[in-house]
């Protein structure tokens, strides 16, 4: 069997893979000077994290959590894991970001033509339609019993916490390394006259 293309709809096929050969090529080469920039900036991106990770905790505490003295608790078990979230945070960083930037560098120089909004809702449906409310209960009781399991383990985290704290600075755990000194049996040295 022959092809039925003409020559032109060949050559365009053949500019279309071309350029769209060139266009991954220079995709590809983003992402690795991507990688390379957060190889080279390990300490701007832990200072960036680690701003990150203050505004979060305190937005995060200051919603989550009313009592004024849960909060300061809060508060300052969040400044002691910091480290926790720095070493997770930079790996994450390392390995999700360049791949994500990239895309979304891609995609504000495709210049796709705009979808109206209309026709977006008339092609999708709603994730959210009333179509289906038992749906929806099952997943809010989902979403409540898991919201009061971690408001649980939240409030028994911390005050078991609180307690090993107040103990600890009360006393009431001898620490045996500031235990007094044992009188220690006389020398012949300081017997003799």
């Amino acid at each position: 069997m022959k092809s039925t293309q003409s020559p032109e709809a060949v050559s365009v096929d053949v500019r279309t893979l071309a350029s769209s050969q060139t266009e991954q090529r220079a995709v590809d080469e983003i992402l690795l000077l991507l990688e390379q920039l957060t190889q080279q900036e390990s300490t701007t991106i832990k200072l960036i994290l680690d701003r990150l990770y203050d505004i979060g905790s305190i937005n995060l505490i200051n919603r989550k959590v009313k009592p004024r003295s849960l909060n300061r608790i809060s508060h300052a078990i969040a400044s002691q894991t910091k480290p926790v979230f720095r070493f997770f945070g930079i790996r994450w960083f390392r390995g999700n970001c360049p791949q994500l930037i990239t895309d979304w560098l891609y995609e504000q120089v495709k210049f796709q033509p705009v979808i109206a909004a209309q026709e977006i809702i008339e092609t999708h449906s709603l994730p959210n339609s009333p179509a289906d409310p038992d749906n929806d209960a099952l997943e809010l009781r989902k979403l409540r019993s898991q919201l009061q399991w971690r408001t649980g383990l939240l409030g028994g985290s911390l005050g078991v916490l609180s307690a090993v704290l107040v103990f600890n600075t009360t006393g009431l755990f001898p620490n045996p390394n500031l235990a007094s000194p044992q009188p220690s049996s006389p020398t012949a040295q300081q017997l003799s006259p």
